[in-house]
C-alpha cells in the first residue's frame, strides 16, 4: 500500500505537514536469486485510488505514483541519461532545481499503464510517494487503496 500522507519531498514554498511513513521497496526480493537488481528490467503498475482532499464537496481522486531509485543506504541515485520515465510532476510544487534538489531524480508511474526501466548500477530500493503539491489533506480511499504492482521482468 502507498500511503497517499506520505512523501520525502521538501517544499520550500508550503508548511504542508508530511503524514507517516514513506514505502521503500528492496527490489532484490524480487530478482531470482543469482541475479543482480543493476541491469533488470523491472515493471510497476499502479492500482488503487487516493482522496486528494479532505473536504467532501471537492473530492478529488489522484492515482499518480512519484517514485525515486535508492542505494544501500537509502540515498537517492541520479537518474541515467535517456532514462525513459518523465520527472514527476512535483516540479510545479516546490523548489525543482535540478543543481540543488536531492529529490530532482524522481520519476512518474502514471496510473494509466506500467512503467518500465533498467535499475542503473548501485539500485537497490524503490521509494514511493502521490505525485501531488500538498499530502496533509490526502486521505485513504477504503474502498480502493492506492497500491502498486511490481515485476521483475528480465535480470543480468
Amino acid at each position: 500500500m502507498v500511503n497517499p500522507g506520505a512523501t520525502w519531498k521538501p517544499f520550500a514554498t508550503t508548511t504542508d505537514a508530511n503524514v507517516g511513513a514513506v514505502v521503500s521497496i528492496d527490489l532484490s526480493r524480487l530478482v531470482p536469486t543469482g541475479t543482480s537488481v543493476a541491469g533488470s528490467v523491472f515493471e510497476v503498475r499502479v492500482l488503487g485510488t487516493y482522496d486528494q482532499t479532505s473536504r467532501a464537496a471537492e473530492r478529488t481522486l489522484g492515482q499518480d505514483v512519484a517514485a525515486t531509485l535508492v542505494d544501500s543506504l537509502g540515498q537517492v541515485l541520479a537518474l541515467p541519461t535517456g532514462w525513459p520515465l518523465a520527472l514527476a510532476a512535483q516540479s510545479q510544487c516546490g523548489t525543482r532545481d535540478l543543481g540543488t534538489d536531492p529529490f530532482a531524480n524522481d520519476f512518474l508511474i502514471p496510473a494509466s499503464q506500467a512503467a518500465r526501466f533498467t535499475a542503473p548500477a548501485g539500485t537497490v530500493g524503490l521509494r514511493l510517494s502521490v505525485d501531488d503539491c500538498f499530502f496533509s489533506d490526502n486521505t485513504v480511499t477504503e474502498s480502493n487503496r492506492l497500491r502498486v504492482s511490481i515485476r521483475h521482468v528480465t535480470g543480468s
